[in-house]
């Protein structure tokens, strides 16, 4: 069995990096509370993700997970996205340099979301490679292991 990283994100603590902000919602607390649901359901079916802590920003949780992962690790940070009021949908990244495994994981996450929520998929089957986002490069990426960050909505849209 495949051991699986999962990272919130953003901190949901006072001070910390607490991530985009929308409609009262502050994105580091939603991606904690939705870290901590996915870590208690994945348990429940016999695979008990390693998780970073409330507190912990990005930086902290890449040290920490470098010495951890390993190629046949399953990495996932989740996020919420953030634009205009107006701005809908779900996205999965991937690395540049992608496996067919990272792809399929990317596609099945972001169809799950938008099947859930009702929203549309963003970009092609809801997969972006990470030279597609915003920075062009993300950290996230360079872990070892089968890497995803999923954008799960905009925090900005209602």
């Amino acid at each position: 069995m495949r051991s699986i990283y999962i990272s919130a994100g953003h901190s949901n603590k006072k001070g910390r990096d607490r991530g985009a902000v929308g409609n009262g919602y502050i994105e580091g607390d939603l991606t904690a509370e939705f870290r901590n649901l996915l870590f208690k359901e994945l348990s429940k079916l016999g695979n008990t993700p390693i998780v970073d802590e409330d507190n912990t920003i990005l930086s902290e949780t890449l040290t920490k997970f470098r010495n951890m992962t390993s190629s046949n690790s399953i990495v996932l940070d989740i996020h919420w996205n953030a634009a205009t009021p107006k701005a809908t949908g779900t996205e999965t990244l991937i690395p540049t340099e992608y496996t067919k495994f990272e792809y399929n994981l990317a596609k099945d996450l972001s169809n799950t979301v938008s099947n859930v929520l009702g929203i549309p998929i963003r970009g092609v089957n809801g997969v972006k490679k990470e030279s597609e986002s915003h920075h062009g490069r993300l950290g996230w990426m360079r872990l070892n292991g089968e890497n995803v960050l999923m954008e799960v909505c905009f925090i900005t849209n209602e």
